[in-house]
């Protein structure tokens, strides 16, 4: 509790701003099912093991890890916010530092700018899913209803429109 208060600014705004990213994420990982009423036990399921990589790459490598490994952590906000959260936090007491010093840091500055850059990203790929869905949608229309143009203009000659349907 002390490293919070010590960083309740920079943590506050990590949480805060890791959010709208985090929103688009999910609902873009959600189109990975097929069924919308056990995506959310298998989405669940699925980003928690993600989480659980940064863990294993850290006790694998026994050093810190590269700046690029930083950046690409970055693309997942919810390993963004375990990270950024794991470099704040253990600043604390005398060694605090002011929020500023986080945007120069190298392990904390990647996950600081994708904040803003995966909402952004993430919107991209929320506008790619959907154009795709519709035309994959427009073309299963196409292909199951073709097929019925001839029995539809058989249907209509055997009944033919009379004069007084047109009044």
């Amino acid at each position: 509790i002390t490293s919070f208060h010590d960083n309740l600014f920079s943590s506050w705004y990590t949480l805060t701003f890791v959010g709208p990213s985090f929103l688009l994420f999910i609902y873009c990982f959600s189109f990975l099912f097929s069924s919308p009423d056990s995506a959310p036990r298998q989405a669940f399921m699925i980003l928690i093991l993600i989480l659980i990589i940064p863990i294993i790459v850290v006790i694998i490598r026994d050093e810190n890890n590269p700046e690029w490994l930083h950046w690409i952590y970055s693309l997942f906000p919810q390993i963004s916010i375990q990270q950024l959260l794991g470099v704040i936090l253990t600043f604390m007491g005398s060694q605090k530092h002011s929020f500023g010093f986080y945007w120069s840091y190298p392990s904390s500055r990647p996950y600081l700018i994708m904040q803003l850059v995966d909402i952004v990203i993430y919107i991209i790929v929320l506008t790619i899913i959907e154009k795709f869905r519709l035309s994959v949608q427009r073309k299963n229309a196409k292909k199951s209803f073709g097929d019925y143009h001839d029995f539809f203009k058989e249907a209509k000659a055997k009944h033919p429109v009379t004069p007084e349907a047109h009044q």
